[in-house]
Parts: C-alpha cells; sequence; structure tokens
C-alpha cells in the first residue's frame, strides 16, 4: 500500500540515528554475531559476563553492543572464529546458556 513519503524519511532518519548509537560503525565489524530468542539477548548475556572489550588477535567484542564484534585492519578470520567460540563457552559456562551462531563461516577453522 501507498505510504506518506515524508513520514517513510522520518522514521528512516530515526532508525539510522538508533543504529549509529547503539551499533558499532566500524568497517571491519561482523554485524550481529548471535541470534537473540524470547528467553535472552545475546548482547546482555555477553555484556554480563564481562566480555565487552575483550580482544583476541586484533578481532574484539564491541564496547558499544557486545553482540557485535570488531576487527581491526589485518586481522584474520581465525581470531573472529576463535573469539566467537571463546564467547560462546564463557556465556554457556556462566549462565548454562547456548549461543547460536548468527553469522556463517566458510572454509577450514581449527581451535588453536
Amino acid at each position: 500500500s501507498k505510504g506518506d513519503p515524508n513520514l517513510t524519511k522520518s522514521r528512516l532518519k530515526e532508525y539510522t540515528a538508533y543504529r549509529k548509537k547503539t551499533q558499532p560503525a566500524g568497517i571491519y565489524n561482523a554485524g550481529s554475531v548471535f541470534k537473540n530468542t524470547k528467553d535472552y539477548s545475546a548482547g546482555e548475556l555477553i555484556d554480563k559476563s564481562g566480555l565487552k572489550g575483550y580482544s583476541i588477535d586484533g578481532v574484539k567484542v564491541s564496547k558499544k553492543h557486545a553482540n557485535f564484534f570488531i576487527a581491526s585492519k589485518g586481522a584474520h578470520s581465525q581470531s573472529l572464529y576463535k573469539l566467537v567460540n571463546h564467547v560462546k563457552d564463557v556465556v554457556d559456562n556462566k549462565y548454562g546458556v547456548t549461543l547460536e551462531k548468527e553469522i556463517i563461516f566458510v572454509g577450514k577453522f581449527e581451535e588453536k
């Protein structure tokens, strides 16, 4: 159905401003790493686990939103893989919640 173009523009500005305020704007970010469910917010569990800012080999949990992981220039996908699994293990051990990945790793990755 046809909508009001002015209302659409206004809402887009609101949504964009909200995202900029609540999510990291870094070029190298993996987006939302874990899925949320009706029972929990992955970012909240990661934050409560004390992992904001935690990093492995140039990839870190965002201090702005804990369900976003940011890579420094030159970081490797293996580092992201390690961080994702570390965060998943910490949250599982602390809260008994197994986070489900929202991102998909393509290729061969090893725990090191």
